[in-house]
């Protein structure tokens, strides 16, 4: 019977080949209830049409960066990136965040060989000397670049859309499968989710070891991770029942990756459903609602 580790190993093949084929002016904070960045009305009765009301210093980012991707090859790509790190970070530096840091601590979130794409936006991987990645960038840009899956607002993101963005805002060679997510109390000027899974360094058959808090407030967007400690949540023995169905699989279909995929996403979801439902009637449950609740106030008090 094929074991734990080489499970492990064909499930995070199957995982990196998924993850592989999608690789390749504002002069004050806005102080409004909209989620974007206005300038113009957006057109609410077609949402396939939905125009993208980016402001002329967004639009000169985007063409610039445009520019730099066509033109990798022949640019200097640290004075590349230097020069879109400082357009993006003159647009995101009247936010709080911006202002409570030093603007040395952030990096663009473009892979230094612009080989494919991540979202738009400045990222800090030891945010305030706490050691807890911190991404932010303006609902216009995640809107522009996340044009194909019609995410138009902030506002009810399904759990599907929320694992997009994380992944494309947070992470680079592995893949985030969320378990859990769902929206936090806020005041109506703010949208707020928490987002609970596991990274596939971690074979997805597994207690979740990653929470991210996503804030979208005055027309900008914040995410903040933190990292669950191995064996702070424990694993239930009715889903791991799921990982021989997994070993089954994947022992028969080893030559048809597209069904391999398939199937195993599917047991992943069943997995993850299984776990989130028994953690919910676990005595663990509160534990990890208190991290949320912590990391949910930690995010909130850097962008005051």
């Amino acid at each position: 019977m094929i074991g734990k580790t080489l499970l492990s190993l064909l499930l995070i093949s199957v995982l990196s080949t998924i993850l592989s084929k999608g690789k390749m002016q504002q002069e004050h904070i806005l102080e409004n209830n909209s989620d974007t960045i206005p300038t113009k009305k957006l057109d609410t009765n077609n949402k396939a049409k939905s125009v993208i009301n980016l402001s002329i210093y967004e639009k000169s980012y985007i063409i610039a960066r445009n520019r730099i991707r066509k033109n990798s090859k022949i640019l200097n790509v640290q004075d590349s990136l230097k020069e879109l790190g400082n357009q993006l970070m003159n647009i995101l530096k009247f936010t709080p965040l911006a202002k409570k840091t030093n603007k040395n601590h952030w990096q663009i979130n473009i892979e230094k060989e612009m080989g494919y794409d991540k979202l738009d936006g400045m990222i800090n991987w030891n945010s305030f000397g706490d050691t807890m990645p911190l991404f932010f960038t303006t609902n216009n840009l995640l809107y522009q670049y996340f044009k194909k899956e019609n995410i138009t607002s902030m506002n009810h993101l399904t759990p599907e859309k929320l694992e997009k963005i994380i992944n494309d805002a947070m992470c680079s060679d592995w893949v985030f499968t969320n378990f859990l997510s769902y929206k936090l109390p806020s005041d109506t000027t703010t949208n707020a989710y928490a987002i609970l899974g596991i990274g596939a360094q971690d074979y997805p058959f597994a207690p979740p070891n990653d929470l991210y808090i996503l804030i979208s407030k005055n027309g900008y967007t914040y995410i903040i991770e933190k990292e669950i400690r191995k064996n702070f949540l424990n694993t239930f023995p009715i889903c791991d029942k799921l990982m021989d169905s997994a070993i089954i699989i994947l022992s028969k279909n080893s030559n048809n990756i597209k069904l391999e995929e398939k199937q195993v996403n599917r047991i992943v979801k069943m997995y993850s459903n299984c776990y989130i439902e028994n953690l919910k009637q676990s005595k663990q449950y509160p534990r990890i609602q208190k991290v949320i609740d912590d990391t949910y106030s930690n995010l909130q008090n850097k962008i005051r």
